[in-house]
């Protein structure tokens, strides 16, 4: 399993770099820059296998953004990547069956995280790095498993057989912790620090999929955040979506990686239940939150539950709202979003509440 991690690597890096080299959009969300003229240090990179952003506002602008990537990419190496023998993660996997010793980030982490888990019926789960492994999909060996597969796969899955004590992490042999899922808005959370430390007055944080708005637009208007149409390409938005200071985006997609196999389409986002991709009615989920790791962890979990079940579990996260694309085109909002989403995208409809 860790070779076909190890290809998958490989892959996304290859993916990231050709990204970077474009870098038109980000994948999922866009940020419309009305502040062009407010001379924002502007600085880009590649880690966690896609491309990061810092777009920073301050009296030492230039240096505040390099500080954000620089403690990006050592919380990748350090802490959560899956391929970096360096980081905690890769740790975790390779001594499977035994408990190691993590460092502080690392552990306090996982201990949110098994929170969240709880909170959303086991929809998220970082165990599942074995179906992860065994689908690989958006890597070179993605393909359909047997019932077989999956069910030894699934047997490797269960968030109950993460055992966390005093400093140390433990999985059982066979599993694989994948925080691929939650590492991004993970990482929009961790450069808060710096972004204080240096006295930035606002910052866009892009990484992937998450977003960090920090601070105040500087043009005195709320941010204005573009949605990525899930069935266009990706210069393509669905609408615009108009939110506050202090606030984290995700989106989870059926477009971001996949496969069509006989007119079907094979998604990367997995469902830990069933141990196949996901497939709940949704084709897109964005999540705002005042975290970056619920805002990632909950575009996950709410595009395996679907719509209607992840309405009561949004309720548990205070300042957490949504919005959420059905396989049919329908858009709906959560209450927090009304009348803060204008949709621009031909064949699709707003659905009501």
């Amino acid at each position: 399993m860790a070779k076909r991690f190890a290809h998958a690597r490989r892959g996304a890096l290859a993916a990231a770099a050709i990204t970077a080299v474009c870098v038109v959009l980000l994948v999922g969300l866009l940020i419309y820059d009305a502040t062009s003229g407010r001379n924002a240090a502007v600085r880009s990179t590649t880690a966690m296998a896609t491309v990061v952003t810092a777009k920073v506002w301050g009296p030492a602008g230039e240096q505040t953004a390099q500080d954000v990537l620089d403690r990006i990419t050592a919380l990748d190496e350090d802490c959560l990547s899956a391929y970096a023998d360096t980081s905690d993660v890769y740790r975790i996997n390779h001594a499977a069956g035994n408990p190691v010793k993590v460092n502080s980030y690392t552990y306090n982490l996982l201990v949110e995280l098994l929170d969240i888990v709880r909170q959303t019926n086991g929809a998220f789960d970082p165990t599942i790095g074995a179906l992860t492994a065994l689908w690989d999909i958006g890597g070179p060996d993605e393909r359909i498993p047997d019932d077989g597969e999956i069910t030894a796969a699934l047997g490797a899955v269960g968030w109950d057989k993460l055992h966390l004590a005093d400093g140390n992490v433990q999985i059982c042999k066979g599993q694989l912790l994948d925080l691929g899922a939650v590492g991004k808005g993970a990482a929009c959370d961790a450069v808060h620090t710096v972004l204080e430390e240096d006295e930035a007055r606002s910052a866009v944080i892009s990484v992937g999929g998450s977003l960090l708005l920090y601070g105040e637009n500087p043009e005195g208007d709320d941010w204005s955040v573009g949605v990525r149409d899930p069935r266009g390409g990706s210069n393509d938005r669905l609408g615009t979506l108009s939110i506050g200071a202090d606030l984290c985006v995700s989106t989870s997609g059926d477009y971001e990686r996949f496969f069509e196999q006989d007119g079907v389409r094979y998604c990367h986002i997995l469902d830990p239940a069933t141990g196949r991709p996901a497939d709940s009615g949704l084709i897109s989920v964005t999540i705002i939150s005042p975290s970056g790791l619920l805002s990632d962890a909950l575009s996950t979990a709410c595009f395996v539950l679907g719509y209607e079940r992840s309405l009561p579990v949004l309720g548990l996260f205070e300042g957490t709202q949504a919005l959420f694309v059905t396989a049919d085109r329908t858009v709906y909002v959560t209450p927090g979003l009304e009348g803060r989403f204008t949709l621009t995208a031909d064949g699709y409809t707003m659905g009501a509440e």
